[in-house]
């Protein structure tokens, strides 16, 4: 979605560089146009076909589809130019693949349309796209309403605003109503789907109002510049139950998204760097594009997140969009107790990106942090429940309530016989450190996140759901997703990755349970099982419901060419686990490894026990 390009001819070439980057780095199956497309500094006709020619360019070289709406500036050049609406529409779709339509003639505006999509196989619709013109100003209705509609629709103290924008017409809430309903008789189900326009509803004001309840995310820059009359187009939808996510451009430097009554409410900040922005040095900074994800599975769930131009910056030393994640492996576990609420705020000290939590179920299902389902190898329940253990000789977290699990004393992760895995670690029982619940973890890093304006994110695993289901544990997937959204991770950029080894958990998560939230698969269990997932098909199928691999740094030190495999999938890697004192024989040094893992294989993420280690290595 690139909206208010909004510029003279020639374009900004930096607006056109960030249009190439955007496509190159997402790879859409479409593009769409939210209106303010152009200015009134537009000059004459032949200069309005070169403009439009610039500007999809970007689309029409990689033959991506698009289509456009119509924003209150587009005819402001009409004088100049002689092109109304309705003139333009037939230049646009003069190009090959634009799928854009002037839509029917008795509906107000022009671009009101409906594209299907269809399922993988062809045999279905299975989401749809609307575009509809939100037209351009009041004044421009004063024909009809014989007078000025301008001075009496805004009021001083008008709930909607106090802006000079048009509104949607009732032929056009007509129209998508008549359609969606012949729609649902034609296919035997609702179609969901997603409508673009360019002027925001009064909606989109009221979840700013009201950013708790609504789960705002984002920037609000600017007021919110709706038209004053609601048209009830927010009421039909609802009622309609299809649209899932109504999204708009016009207010250049917003770019929030939240929800009202099930429907996504959004902006797309501009793309445009020929018109205003936010002030100072930070002018171009939200300059780029909205992008979504939908899953032909459960196409009603909209994922959705801002690809910024800036994240292309040729300055910055990495090839990828931002410099390589650096995942604290269970906290800084190289240097305290692994999974210590202690832990994990040396981890965020020394600069982490993410930190992990592994985390499992007690037998008063509370998620705690703890890598392994049993308690021994880093506590001391054989002390204290010496009774308690099972016939195989585990002492299970699920077998003990959250009350119990706080009595327990953590140490460094230790063998059988009592001797520690890493001799050169925290000494084994010294100090105090506890088992943290998954809300406590969450709790800690928000509460520095806030206290040193930073911005560390969360990267949980739950640890062997099957097992789980099987003690009677059951709905751990939906446990651990409505924690996250307790605490605001909702979207697909509010900080958070969830991972986990088991398919079927994720694909809980994302298809029944309809999570937007990135999901990583873990690959590295030994079982034969990895190498299937490996392959073009497997890889394949993890994309269908995963956005990562988090997979165990040997299968792709040995065979470096999976991470191209995998990134021609759409998927991130993200690699575990590096330890300078647990380095594979063949590396003279751990510097060696990371080069090999950083650089040649070319990763977007390491998880380490060692976080400032990966960070001085990466500076250099």
């Amino acid at each position: 979605m690139f909206s208010d390009v909004q510029d003279k001819f020639p374009i900004n070439p930096q607006t056109i560089e960030a249009m190439n980057n955007i496509l190159d780095f997402e790879k859409p199956e479409f593009v769409i146009l939210v209106g303010d497309n152009c200015t009134g500094a537009i000059g004459s006709a032949e200069e309005f076909n070169l403009y439009v020619q610039q500007m999809v360019e970007p689309m029409e070289k990689r033959g991506i589809p698009w289509a456009h709406v119509y924003g209150n500036h587009d005819e402001d050049h009409v004088e100049k130019t002689g092109l109304t609406k309705e003139l333009q529409q037939g230049i646009y779709e003069s190009f090959p693949h634009c799928l854009s339509q002037r839509g029917p003639e008795e509906v107000e505006g022009v671009g009101n349309f409906v594209l299907p999509v269809y399922s993988s196989d062809g045999s279905k619709e299975v989401f749809a796209i609307w575009g509809l013109d939100s037209n351009a100003y009041l004044e421009d209705n004063n024909s009809w309403y014989g007078g000025r509609l301008e001075n009496d629709a805004i009021l001083e103290n008008g709930l909607q605003g106090s802006h000079n924008y048009d509104f949607i017409k009732f032929s056009q809430i007509r129209w998508y109503w008549d359609t969606s309903v012949e729609m649902e008789k034609k296919w035997g189900y609702k179609i969901p789907g997603i409508l673009f326009t360019h002027i925001p509803l009064p909606e989109h004001r009221l979840i700013v109002m009201n950013p708790e309840p609504t789960g705002i995310i984002g920037e609000k820059n600017e007021d919110v510049c709706n038209s004053p009359i609601n048209s009830g187009l927010f009421a039909a939808i609802l009622q309609r139950g299809d649209i899932k996510g109504i999204f708009v451009g016009h207010d250049h430097v917003n770019d929030f998204v939240g929800n009202y009554c099930g429907i996504k409410l959004g902006y797309d900040a501009n793309i445009g760097f020929g018109t205003y922005g936010l002030e100072g040095e930070d002018k171009d900074r939200l300059r780029g594009a909205r992008v979504f994800r939908i899953n032909e599975r459960t196409p009603q769930a909209i994922e959705t997140w801002m690809r910024y131009a800036s994240e292309f910056d040729k300055n910055k030393s990495s090839e990828l969009l931002s410099s390589l994640l650096v995942i604290a492996h269970r906290g800084a576990s190289g240097y305290l107790p692994e999974h210590t609420l202690e832990s994990y705020a040396m981890a965020y000290a020394l600069g982490a990106d993410y930190i992990e939590q592994d985390v499992v179920l007690t037998k008063d299902k509370v998620f705690i942090c703890l890598h392994d389902i049993y308690l021994e190898p880093t506590t001391n329940v054989e002390e204290l429940y010496p009774e308690r253990k099972r016939e195989d000789g585990h002492w299970y977290a699920a077998d003990f309530t959250l009350e119990e699990v706080k009595k327990l004393r953590v140490h460094e992760r230790s063998k059988a016989d009592g001797t520690p895995y890493f001799p050169e670690r925290f000494p084994v029982n010294y100090s105090k450190f506890e088992v943290p619940t998954f809300e406590e973890a969450i709790q800690l890093i928000q509460g520095l996140n806030k206290s040193t304006g930073k911005n560390i994110g969360i990267y949980p695993e739950f640890k062997q759901p099957s097992w789980h289901e099987k003690e009677k544990l059951e709905g751990g997937e939906k446990i651990l997703l409505d924690i996250l959204q307790k605490y605001g991770y909702t979207e697909k950029k509010s900080g958070v990755f969830v991972q986990c080894f088991e398919p079927e958990a994720l694909q809980k998560m994302r298809f029944e349970l309809g999570t937007e939230l990135p999901l990583i698969q873990l690959i590295g269990s030994g079982e034969e099982k990895d190498a299937q997932m490996l392959t073009s098909e497997g890889l394949e199928e993890i994309a269908s419901y995963a956005d990562g691999i988090g997979i165990l740094k040997d299968y792709i030190e040995n065979n470096p060419e999976l991470v191209s495999l995998m990134r021609e999938k759409g998927l991130l890697v993200h690699a575990w686990t590096f330890r300078k004192d647990a380095v594979p024989e063949k590396y003279p040094s751990y510097e060696k490894e990371l080069e090999q893992l950083c650089r040649e294989c070319n990763i977007d993420g390491l998880f380490t026990d060692f976080p400032d280690i990966v960070i001085k290595f990466l500076e250099r």
